[in-house]
């Protein structure tokens, strides 16, 4: 699997304020970085059981060669279909950051962990609107990216809206 849609939906919840707002995010990247257990444990509350927390024959959390593919080949194509998109970088399986054997793995393959501030810069070298590392097995940071897309969606239609409307 590459990439995932799903419709969010932003509600505010006094009565009399603005209707609700469709959000569609797409979480795209390389395979087996973590997508689907991150959508499966967000909506869940819960880490897919069916899934094994630790997959040694693949390279985790946004190793080099994930971020290479996510400067050459995602971020282009998101920008063509989706310009004005904002855009949040995520760091998955956060819980693998210290894990002995798949340092080991990344260390064989002349690789480490991408760092915090390696993400941070380059998701503001890209243009993105943050940077957030998460688990989903372990929950931890689950809910921030979801709510940083949510929060640049619901802002950059305010922005738009307001432009229109000064014309």
């Amino acid at each position: 699997m590459k990439n995932r849609e799903f419709p969010l939906i932003a509600r505010r919840r006094r009565s009399g304020s603005a209707p609700e707002r469709k959000v569609n995010c797409v979480l795209v990247g390389d395979g087996a970085v973590g997508k689907t257990s991150l959508i499966v444990s967000y909506t869940t509350n819960g880490y897919p059981p069916n899934m094994c927390p630790q997959r040694l024959t693949t390279l985790p959390r946004g190793s080099a060669l994930s971020l290479r593919n996510l400067v050459d080949r995602w971020l282009p194509e998101i920008r063509h279909q989706c310009p004005d998109t904002p855009l949040v970088l995520v760091g998955t399986q956060l819980d693998l950051r210290e894990d002995v054997q798949v340092l080991i793995q990344l260390a064989q393959n002349q690789q480490r962990p991408v760092g915090t501030e390696e993400g941070r810069q380059l998701a503001e070298e890209l243009g993105m609107v943050g940077f957030m590392e998460v688990s989903a097995l372990t929950q931890k940071n689950l809910k921030d990216p979801f709510d940083s897309a949510i929060l640049a969606s619901i802002q950059q239609t305010e922005m738009e809206s307001c432009s229109e409307g000064g014309r």
